[in-house]
């Protein structure tokens, strides 16, 4: 599977680069009919004849080229801080900090590079629902979750359930959900059976998520 998913990633990637390229040969273009049209209203309402052939193609070709870098530095430059005055960036804001740094820093993570899951620094909770994720062979019927002290591993359906449950069980107290690996079987991060749960907990369930480091 994952597998699969780097090649569809490396497959996006090329296609978004071919269209990129299209994107600057059209800014060619574009310039070069602009700087050509502009010359020839130059000619006709400025200067009222016609300017030397040489001085029209040096300008249709500079128009041209202008348009194409402007293009290159939107669609290639777009996340590694290029700007019209040259150089690549760090990617930093507020003075050279970087939008990532601080003790609430979020790591994002993502399976196919589209769609990043935050990880973020968890703020202190009264009560924790801790989560096994079980991976490979230990997983049957899709039933990935074991919630705390239970025995029998939960589909996402019932894990969800059984956490609502609990939080329920505690009014008044910050409960977060504390989600742990299979020492056997590990799943990394990115894995959806991962990202499904920390997302709903957030964004569904109003909880704080954690991933402990064992």
């Amino acid at each position: 599977m994952d597998l699969f998913a780097q090649d569809v990633t490396g497959a996006a990637r090329f296609g978004q680069f071919l269209v990129n390229c299209l994107a600057v040969g059209g800014g060619f273009l574009a310039g070069w009919f602009l700087a050509a049209l502009a010359g020839l209203a130059f000619d006709r309402f400025v200067i009222h004849r016609t300017s030397p052939q040489g001085l029209h193609k040096a300008s249709r070709n500079t128009g041209g080229l202008l348009l194409a870098v402007l293009v290159a530095i939107i669609v290639f430059g777009h996340g590694h801080g290029w700007t019209l005055f040259g150089g690549g960036g760090t990617g930093t804001e507020n003075g050279g900090q970087t939008a990532t740094s601080g003790a609430n820093a979020d790591e994002t993570k993502s399976i196919d590079g589209s769609t990043p899951i935050s990880i973020k620094a968890t703020p202190p909770v009264d009560e924790r629902i801790r989560v096994v994720v079980l991976g490979g062979d230990e997983v049957k019927a899709e039933r990935f979750y074991v919630v705390d002290e239970a025995v029998e591993p939960k589909t996402f359906a019932e894990a969800t359930v059984a956490i609502l449950a609990k939080r329920d069980a505690s009014p008044g107290k910050r409960v977060g959900v504390e989600i742990r690996f299979s020492p056997a079987n590990a799943l990394p991060p990115d894995h959806p059976a991962v990202t499904r749960l920390a997302r709903w907990s957030r964004s569904d369930a109003g909880l704080s998520v954690s991933f402990p480091a064992d």
